[in-house]
């Protein structure tokens, strides 16, 4: 029975903190063409797409945890390299910027004019600085396959290739392929003040015999706390102060609940 009273208590606190999922894109669809798509036929390519952040609302730390690919055509199962680069509007002036991360994607044989998708393993984190970041495709050698495009999309996309004299970034209109469109997207989640700032509170001593200790960043006030029973009744609370005399409580299991300037965040805690 008390593990159940945990699990309601547990909903309640925390049942609508979730962020939503944010896809950087520049396709308007993903049905991927045998045709929207250009690349040197042999030797090192590189393809790009640079998102400005603050037109998909993105203002805070951003976790970046998967991506697609799309794949025009494979002759053998082929691994390629995503690359994540801090950037400027000004791209590609300033290439290569601050390099964030990179993962390696195994485009498998039978995957023609599909997507690829796949995870960031460990996820990627764009700091909240960045106004904007490149997502690069690289691989050395084209020959095992041909990455994929759609028909249409709402910024430019860019290429390079060194075996075929193109030794800077250049969109592909430039070129003479308006109608190369690279299929390259990537999804994250904004990082709250609650995921990043005040996981790193300390609250202790825990167990707790006689008074608890609120430690976070002197810019962060505690505004209120609350402690449940696991029950859910509010059994102690307490207003801008960061010690809490939890002494007089029964032994046993609590929910801390600390509601400060930059959010809230919920703590388990056991009184010996």
């Amino acid at each position: 029975m008390k593990k159940n009273y945990i699990l309601v208590l547990l909903s309640i606190l925390f049942g609508y903190t979730t962020n939503a999922q944010i896809t950087l894109t520049q396709n308007t669809d993903n049905i991927i063409t045998a045709t929207n798509s250009v690349a040197c036929p042999s030797g090192d390519n590189q393809q790009a797409r640079l998102f400005d952040l603050a037109s998909f609302g993105i203002n805070s730390d951003f976790e970046l945890t998967s991506g697609e690919i799309g794949v025009q055509s494979v002759s053998a199962t082929f691994d390629v390299t995503v690359n994540v680069y801090d950037s400027n509007a000004s791209f590609p002036t300033g290439f290569p910027g601050t390099l964030l991360g990179s993962q390696v994607v195994t485009i498998p044989l039978g995957s023609d004019e599909t997507i690829v998708s796949y995870n960031f393993s460990p996820s990627i984190t764009i700091p909240a600085s960045s106004t904007h970041v490149v997502i690069e495709i690289a691989q050395s050698d084209t020959t095992g396959w041909f990455i994929g495009g759609t028909a249409n999309e709402t910024a430019n996309s860019f290429v390079k290739s060194g075996t075929c004299g193109i030794t800077t970034y250049v969109t592909t209109d430039s070129i003479s392929f308006p109608d190369a469109h690279y299929y390259i997207t990537v999804s994250g989640d904004l990082l709250s003040v609650e995921e990043y700032d005040l996981d790193k509170m300390s609250i202790y001593p825990n167990p707790v015999v006689n008074e608890l200790h609120i430690d976070l960043h002197d810019s962060i006030k505690v505004v209120n706390a609350k402690l449940y029973s696991i029950t859910g009744q509010v059994v102690l609370q307490i207003q801008n102060k960061k010690d809490i005399d939890v002494s007089g409580l029964n032994p046993g299991v609590y929910l801390l609940k600390i509601e400060t300037s930059e959010g809230s965040i919920t703590r388990k805690i056991v009184k010996s």
